[in-house]
């Protein structure tokens, strides 16, 4: 590569293989032939990010899924933004001390990172269900640019929920024009997100719906490798996980509370779990479920108990097994088998559930809720049902897309997501050459 070679990395959420083979237009739109490449396990976009970050599989980093259990204040840890989450060296640290300079857009844990620019959307949790999105960066003053270059602020309620489309990815794609411009930072790391947003509402084999957001999302992508190339950028595009349909859906909690391993605790008709009292319970992440055993003595009762429940809809591991054994991770490791998904419920009737169960919440849902995606009508709150979702992701047998130009025709050589960050760390240590 070039010595002072400047790098757009563009990711997209929820780009599969071969949903990129259906839907050419995105290739065609940015000019790129997409090769398969194997997924990060679990593929969650926390969890990629972090590697694409590092160059370091999940056991070593430590995002181990989009949430955790932190086991000192016992409270379930979701969509922290903190990057002193991540651990490990990041790929760029070569390219800074040689003087060159990094952009992050709209990555999880990226509050405090170690780059030069960051914009992200900081999630503030309101009454009754609203999330408002503050625009935080770093420096200060980018704020400030974007709002003058883009001259709208940013679409928050089109960033996560019910409303979530692809205003938000529109945007973030003309900011990081914006900050291309303005800053030229000689690495930038931007994502797309919309398309997961329909994935994950319609499934993947819902043409109709497809059809028109990838031909939005190929809009975007000629837009940005076009305006790329006028200053100098080589491009790298790729997606973190493939959504595929849904055929079921497992409640791990459940099946603990009925073996009297989650313990409750009732106000009135509402059930709560009881995290301190629990011999287990799980935070589940699409296809991927961290099981929390306080006592470690338990571990082999729980198994045996989850793999008597699986009724062959999911597998049961240690996370030794999984290379996964770090703090963050839970004792046991689940996974979906394909088609099947975890939802994080735990109660046995509707009067028994919490009153966020009609909200987008990010304090105390023991997992992540693509029902936050979809409507619940009549009334217009969020989606209680957790059979509506027909997209899901996590497990890493579904190859995504990497595409790239010419001037990083190196990456093509990459057969993994961990392959790809150290190609791109490698190629990275070498610009700014002297």
């Amino acid at each position: 590569m070039p010595a002072k070679r400047k790098i757009l990395s563009i990711q997209c959420a929820g780009l599969g293989h071969e949903l990129a083979k259906e839907h050419p237009v995105i290739g065609q739109s940015c000019r790129m032939t997409f090769q398969a490449i194997r997924p990060v396990f679990p593929a969650v976009t926390a969890t990629v990010q972090a590697t694409m970050r590092t160059a370091l599989p999940p056991g070593r980093h430590g995002i181990v899924s989009s949430g955790y259990f932190d086991r000192l204040s016992c409270q379930v840890n979701l969509e922290n933004p903190s990057a002193h989450l991540i651990q490990g060296p990041r790929i760029w640290e070569t390219l800074q001390a040689k003087g060159g300079t990094v952009a992050l857009l709209f990555q999880q844990h990226s509050f405090g990172e170690r780059a030069d620019m960051m914009l992200a959307p900081l999630p503030l949790q309101a009454s009754r269900g609203k999330i408002v999105y503050s625009l935080c960066g770093q420096p200060e003053d980018i704020e400030l640019l974007m709002g003058l270059k883009l001259q709208r602020p940013f679409p928050g309620g089109n960033y996560w929920g019910p409303q979530a489309n692809h205003a938000s990815s529109q945007w973030i794609a003309e900011a990081t024009l914006a900050l291309m411009r303005d800053r030229e930072p000689d690495f930038v790391m931007t994502c797309l997100p919309h398309l997961d947003f329909c994935l994950q509402r319609h499934g993947p084999n819902n043409h109709t719906a497809l059809c028109r957001q990838t031909a939005l999302l190929g809009s975007m992508l000629e837009q940005l490798t076009t305006a790329a190339d006028r200053m100098g950028y080589e491009v790298l595009v790729w997606g973190d996980h493939a959504v595929t349909a849904v055929r079921g859906v497992i409640m791990p909690n459940l099946l603990l509370r009925e073996a009297n391993l989650l313990k409750c605790r009732k106000t009135g008709d509402i059930c709560q779990p009881d995290l301190f009292g629990s011999r287990a319970f799980a935070v589940t992440d699409h296809q991927i479920a961290h099981v929390y055993v306080p006592c470690k003595a338990d571990i082999p009762l729980v198994s045996t108990v989850l793999n008597i429940a699986s009724d062959g809809h999911f597998s049961v591991h240690s996370p030794q097994s999984l290379d996964m054994q770090h703090p963050f991770c839970g004792d046991i490791v689940l996974a979906a088998k394909s088609g099947y998904w975890f939802a994080y419920p735990w109660w046995k009737n509707r009067q028994e559930a919490p009153n966020y169960l009609g909200h987008i919440d990010l304090q105390h849902k023991l997992g992540s809720d693509p029902c936050e995606l979809l409507w619940q009508l009549p009334r217009l709150k969020v989606c209680t049902d957790s059979s509506r979702p027909q997209g899901t992701f996590g497990r890493a047998d579904s190859p995504v897309a990497l595409g790239t130009t010419e001037g990083l025709r190196e990456l093509r050589k990459a057969t993994s997501h961990l392959e790809l960050a150290e190609g791109l760390r490698d190629l990275l240590s070498e610009s700014h050459a002297d």
